[in-house]
């Protein structure tokens, strides 16, 4: 008899085990489980639109003129036609936010979000008329 309740207890106590196991794998395999890596397929698409802005010379002229301290109804539009030829290229899932500024000046986001931001920036110097070398930053995050 306490052979028998000694076989039922190694019963039960393997079978705890088992699951004690068993739940822990689990819990590893779910906490391993990511969202999507978009980090390469973001720095693509930003350098894709970057370079749309750097050789679509309306764009550049957009640049060129659009700078973020100006508070003219021109270089209003020109922030607007710049915004709008990125919006083409933005899907639903992100938001976005570009700034120009000087050479050598610092170009960081307006607002900050609390996000993982992706950014990336290129050199926009001139056209056929204009010698004012600017940089536009594009920052991209997910909704």
């Amino acid at each position: 008899m306490i052979n028998e309740k000694k076989g039922y207890l190694r019963i039960v106590e393997a079978f705890i085990a088992i699951i004690l196991i068993a739940s822990v794998l689990i819990f590893l395999y779910v906490n391993n489980v990511q969202k999507p890596n978009y980090e390469e397929s973001i720095y693509k698409l930003e350098r894709a639109i970057l370079e749309e802005i750097s050789s679509n010379s309306s764009l550049r002229d957009a640049v060129l003129n659009g700078d973020y301290k100006l508070t003219n109804q021109g270089a209003e539009n020109n922030r607007t036609l710049i915004n709008n030829a990125i919006n083409k290229y933005i899907n639903n899932e992100f938001n976005f936010a570009f700034k120009i500024c000087d050479l050598n000046e610092i170009c960081g986001a307006e607002s900050f979000v609390n996000k993982e931001v992706f950014s990336n920036q290129i050199s926009v110097s001139s056209n056929l008329d204009i010698y004012n070398p600017k940089i536009i930053r594009l920052f991209i995050w997910e909704k």
